[in-house]
């Protein structure tokens, strides 16, 4: 996928989830960052407003296993709207405002995918990151796996046909609360992958023949590039 430049991602949903107490604006996941040419993500100015995965098998010659690509790693930039607040208590600073930091305790989520016939679970990710409090997105990131180990056994099980790409779109919010104590959610992301297959055989990419897999700036065959070998060098 071809990086864009512009500070919010227009693709990405801000919407609001029902049901919950917490304000959902006061931490918000902004854009979905480009890779760049390290796989860094640093560069919260270059985004990218989609992704693809070929799940065409792969092997690196005799002898070892076949390989498909099922998982989508993906950096998002976000902010935290609250400010730190200071404690002062008869002049004394008993708190310098870090009880408005967001420590996230898990991602939820769930998909939406093109052919009706497969079935995808909602999912619960456990994972842990904090943003302090008035952190903005151009310095703070948060990453997420896109395709959760539920999504990833009904993608294996129910291969797309080669030349007929799908779409899954993940839809997730990180969940967790404040370092007061606070429960909070972030806005509602929803980020879409064509799902696919660019061969119905599986593509050998021997070293020892001097080949190895095509791989974008992650290293990784298959994501945002379809599976081929290039010369070893």
């Amino acid at each position: 996928m071809s990086p864009s430049k512009r500070v919010t991602l227009t693709t990405l949903a801000l919407l609001l989830l029902g049901g919950c107490s917490a304000d959902q604006l006061s931490v918000v996941v902004q854009s979905a960052r480009a890779p760049g040419d390290k796989c860094d993500f640093k560069d919260d100015t270059i985004y990218v407003e989609s992704g693809s995965v070929d799940m065409t098998s792969y092997n690196l010659g005799p002898g070892t296993t076949d390989q498909q690509l099922s998982s989508y790693g993906q950096i998002f930039g976000w902010q935290n709207n609250m400010q730190p607040i200071p404690l002062i208590v008869n002049g004394q600073t008993v708190d310098t405002g870090s009880g408005n930091d967001f420590i996230v305790d898990e991602a939820v989520m769930s998909y939406q995918y093109s052919d009706g016939s497969v079935t995808f679970p909602n999912e619960v990710q456990n994972l842990h990151a904090v943003i302090n409090a008035g952190g903005t997105h151009e310095k703070n990131s948060v990453g997420l796996n896109l395709i959760g180990a539920g999504a990833s056994a009904a993608l294996l099980g129910h291969l797309p046909v080669v030349g007929n790409p799908q779409t899954l779109v993940t839809s997730f919010l990180f969940r967790g609360k404040t370092a007061a104590g606070r429960g909070l959610d972030t806005n509602v992301v929803r980020f879409p992958l064509t799902i696919y297959r660019s061969s119905a055989a599986t593509v050998v990419c021997d070293p020892a023949a001097g080949v190895v897999p095509a791989t974008g700036p992650c290293g990784i065959p298959g994501r945002d590039l379809t599976v081929h070998c290039v010369t070893s060098t």
